[in-house]
């Protein structure tokens, strides 16, 4: 996860299968919707597995109600 162009996007590097170093420049996989970012959880930091990468997403919308 890096803000490289200003927000906070979810980023990939390919790597070279032999030698491990970065092959080409990175690029964005994950692009939150409007009124959606990816934070860093105090509790849960981003988990990684062979086939996948976990992330909280949260929602920066809300609804303010005024009762008289």
């Amino acid at each position: 996860m890096s803000t490289a162009d200003g927000e906070q996007h979810l980023w990939a590097q390919r790597l070279d299968r032999v030698t491990k170093r970065p092959l080409g420049e990175p690029f964005v996989v994950y692009r939150p919707r409007s009124g959606y970012s990816i934070q860093s959880h105090p509790f849960f930091g981003p988990g990684v597995g062979p086939d996948r990468f976990i992330f909280t997403v949260y929602e920066n919308t809300g609804n303010i109600w005024l009762a008289e």
